[in-house]
């Protein structure tokens, strides 16, 4: 998590003068909730997305019938904290249509202050750590 933090930011703070400030991210769905969901998991996957694919094949011979099966399934993750994001819902006849807007501007802050918590976090860890060993050199003298 936080790489996926780092990355973000890193993307946010060098995307060129010339490029959009902000990432946008487009979802449907039969509920408000739904749509916005949709939005953001489509404004994620348009910043970072991990590919996953998994291929089988399945070939059976019984007697003197031969057969062949295959298939293949490919899966989009994306993992990243999405904050200082808005979001837009409307109604349509039948369905809801959402936006989701991460802007540069909103979230530069307070993605630098989340990393400096993990920061600050990583920093305690290796202080326990560094305890935990001399505690642990100290009962092996003994």
């Amino acid at each position: 998590m936080p790489r996926s933090i780092l990355g973000l930011l890193l993307f946010l703070l060098l995307v060129p003068a010339g490029w959009s400030q902000e990432v946008t991210g487009e979802g449907v769905g039969s509920t408000k909730e739904q749509a916005k969901k949709e939005a953001l998991a489509d404004l994620s996957q348009n910043i970072s997305v991990e590919v996953k694919s998994v291929q089988t094949q399945l070939s059976e011979l019984m007697g003197e019938n031969f057969h062949q099966d295959a298939s293949s399934i490919i899966q989009l993750e994306s993992r990243l904290p999405l904050l200082g994001t808005e979001s837009f819902v409307v109604k349509d006849v039948d369905y809801y249509s959402a936006l989701a807007r991460l802007s540069a501007q909103q979230a530069i802050p307070l993605y630098r202050t989340q990393l400096q918590e993990i920061d600050w976090e990583i920093k305690q860890a290796a202080q326990q750590l560094e305890q935990v060993e001399q505690n642990s050199e100290r009962e092996n003298l003994f």
